[in-house]
Formats: structure tokens, sequence, C-alpha cells
């Protein structure tokens, strides 16, 4: 309770002694200092990832630093950066103690979102403006994905909102050799759905050399990868919710018709042995994967270096569902600050997107820097369609279900369930989930505090 009372006192100060002055459309931060810590030093507007360094620039990233610091009267100090995970223990600790060693912090859904609702982050939605939203590209707009419990404590503070969209990772090479087409035209027309990827399953799933064994699959859902987010990638493109409301109380929903629905399916197609638990692309046709992974781990390059070409496919839709979801999966990153900061909020908004370059004015030609985003994505695919593919699931990212309620799914060993008792195991899913519902609900209690 102490603690809630000197957070409180902090904010009230912190608000008070605000010190960045607004002088028509620009901010001046009056000669002050502000330090930024940058989780990854080598996402710049100059050039691609890694190219510069924010800690240590060459004359050109150093000229465009200046620049910014001329254009707010301020100075721009890189502290950190910080390893991941450890934002969150840097400002808890700076917090208590009263000396936070930065005013902007990059940090993942999984630190923010207890460091919201522990009120160790200022609350945005008082000095963003709606419009401000507007100035972004369509990339970056975050819609509610910066939101917790309802409060934006997060906003953009990169070259690209450094997530990814749940969708298939398709192997282009074992469908061509089995004389089936990529299913591009039937999302087109929506008729992408979950019966048309379980044919598909079947006709691909086979005993290649005749050994009396299956080594080649149409479906693979790894229950490990992404911390077991799979399964709720599924539930989402089915219209499942997770939650409701009663009574301004937020409760978790998990046994109802989407949801059954959803692991009665991926259940059955385990059963008929087209689907395995483990990915594998030389062998699988279709594996539950993320654009962000596509493109900056080692994916594409191992794909690269074999005799195959791959695509990209959003998740098929469920008979539940009104159409197809594009699922952020809960590796969102953005800018935090700090409740105690002295600076005015706003300001450190817009020094950061003049720093990144990722909003108007500082973005001069914003039909040049979309094509310039999709350009460095584009050597990632081997065809335009995966492309189109992509950029419909990156402009039309959704968290669902949210953070907290993943994170509490997770804890509460649901997740795991759903994968080894449900559709390995067989179990009925009503019972599975009833089972478990009760102690993820009071972790979700605890978390919101209600």
């Amino acid at each position: 309770m102490k603690a809630r009372k000197l957070i409180l006192l902090l904010l009230i100060v912190g608000l008070v002694a605000a010190s960045s002055a607004v002088h028509g459309s620009q901010y001046d931060f009056g000669g002050e200092t502000v330090k930024l810590s940058f989780r990854f030093w080598g996402l710049t507007p100059l050039g691609p990832r890694r190219t510069y360094d924010w800690y240590n620039p060459d004359p050109r990233l150093q000229e465009h630093i200046e620049s910014v610091e001329k254009m707010f009267n301020v100075k721009i100090e890189f502290v950190g950066p910080y390893g991941e995970g450890n934002v969150a223990n840097v400002l808890r600790t700076g917090v208590m103690a009263g000396d936070v060693p930065f005013d902007v912090a990059h940090a993942r859904a999984l630190e923010y979102v207890p460091l919201a609702l522990d009120g160790f982050l200022m609350p945005l939605d008082d000095f963003i403006e709606p419009e401000y939203y507007d100035t972004l590209p369509p990339e970056l707009q975050p819609g509610d994905m910066y939101k917790v419990h309802g409060t934006t404590f997060v906003f953009p503070a990169m070259t690209e909102l450094w997530s990814s969209s749940a969708g298939l990772t398709v192997n282009k090479t074992l469908l061509e050799r089995e004389g089936l087409p990529m299913p591009y035209e039937l999302f087109e027309q929506g008729l992408w759905t979950w019966d048309v990827l379980a044919e598909y399953a079947r006709l691909l799933t086979k005993d290649t050399n005749g050994d009396g064994q299956v080594d080649q699959w149409g479906l693979a859902i790894d229950e490990e990868r992404f911390g077991g987010f799979p399964p709720l990638v599924w539930m989402a493109n089915n219209g499942a919710e997770f939650v409701k409301y009663e009574n301004g109380r937020v409760v978790l929903d998990l046994v109802t018709d989407e949801v059954i629905e959803t692991l009665e399916f991926l259940q059955g197609l385990y059963a008929e042995g087209v689907m395995r638990t483990t990915m594998d692309t030389m062998t699988t046709a279709f594996n539950v994967d993320t654009t962000h992974f596509i493109q900056f781990s080692s994916l594409a390059a191992n794909l690269n270096n074999y005799d195959m070409e791959w695509g990209i496919m959003p998740m098929p839709t469920g008979p539940s569902a009104q159409g197809p979801v594009a699922t952020e999966r809960g590796n969102l990153w953005g800018g935090i600050i700090p409740i105690t900061v002295q600076h005015d909020p706003r300001a450190l908004v817009e020094l950061v997107g003049a720093l990144m370059q990722i909003k108007e004015p500082y973005i001069e030609d914003m039909e040049a820097w979309r094509e310039r985003f999709w350009d460095n994505r584009a050597v990632a695919v081997y065809d335009r369609e995966s492309l189109e593919m992509w950029k419909w699931q990156d402009t039309n990212l959704q968290t669902i279900p949210d953070v907290m309620v993943r994170m509490v799914l997770k804890d509460a060993g649901i997740i795991s369930a759903m994968v080894n008792d449900v559709i390995i195991g067989g179990e009925s899913p009503a019972s599975v989930l009833s089972a478990l519902q009760p102690e993820a609900q009071a972790l979700l209690d605890d978390l919101l505090r209600q």
C-alpha cells in the first residue's frame, strides 16, 4: 500500500514538474538533456537494420542526431541499452530510489503490461491527441495494441512496430511437387477456410518413400513455439473473444462454442494423422509462424539455402468467424515513459518521432516511405503474392487475446493443456478448460487487482 501511495505521489509530482514547453508546432526542451534507452540500437531511419548504431554513430547518423537536437533545443543522451527483460527491473528500482536513468525506453509487452498495471508508467491518453496517430504510416499505427486495461501506456518508438502477425509459412515447392496450387486466390475470394486447409493437409500427408511411415505432413502446430501461442491464433480466427465483462470485472470466457469448436477441429486433424506438433519447414507444407520471424531470424536464410521456395498465407477462417484475423503474437515492442519523468510526455513522443522519422512532417513523402518499408521485406519472400499477404497481415494487426490474458493462460497451464491433453491426448475440451479456468481467473484477478 505504501508503494502505491508513493507511486501516486510521484505521478502528481511528475505532472506538476513537466518542464518542456510547446511553441506553436515546435517542442522546446530548453537545452535540457533527454535520456533515451534504445534496446534496438541498430534500428535507425537511415538504412537497413544494424547499418547504423545509435550508441556509436558515424558522421551521417551523428549529423541526423544533431539536427534533431537543434530542432527541439535539447541534448540527447543514449543510455543502456538494457538487455531484454532488464528494463522493467531498472525502472522499478529507479522509481523507488527516485532516480530513473532514462526518460524513454524500448520495452516489450511482457515487460510493459505489468509495469503499467503496477503504476510505473506514464498514462499517455491525456497527452497524445487522436490526430497524432494519423501522422503515422499505416504500418506503424498500433490501434488498441498499446492499451493496457483500456489505457494507453506505450507509443510507437521504432521504425516498425517490431512485432509480428501470426500466419502460415508454406512450402511452395512441396505443394508444386504434389500438384496443388498456392491458395492465394482462395484468400482473396474469401474462401480460405478451415475446411479447405484440412483438405490440403489430407492430400499432402503421406509416406513418400514406401517404408510404411508418414514422413510428409500437411500441417504443424508447435506447442513450444512462441510460448505455446499457436492454439490461440486458431481460436481468434474462429471468433473467440476469450473474456467477457461483468460489473466492470474482466472474466475469462473459455468454455464457449468458438473455443471448443477450435480445439475439436485441431484434435480431429491430429487424430487423422495429418497434423504434427513440431515444426519442420522441409517436410511440412503449412506451419504456423510469424512474419517477424520470417524476416529477421534465420528462417529465410535457412530456407534460401535449400532447393525450395516458400510463401506466406494468413490463417484460414473458422466456421464461427466473420472473417480472417491477423493476430499479433504477443511480442509487441514500443516506447515507454516512466511515471516520474520530468519532461512533457507529448514532447518526448514527438522527439522520438523526429529522431526515428516515423511520422509526418519528418516523413516528407509517405508513399516513398512505405515503398522502402516493404522493399526491405520483399527480399525475404519469393513472390509478389506472399508480400501482399504479409502486407495484409501487418496492416490489419490485432491483439486477440490481449497480453494479460495470454500471460494468465500460459501461467495457469491452459495453453499447454490445450495441446497436450486435448489436441494430442484426445480429452474433452470443455472438461479440461472448465477444470483449469478458475486458477487462471484467480491469476487474472490478482494481475488486475479486481
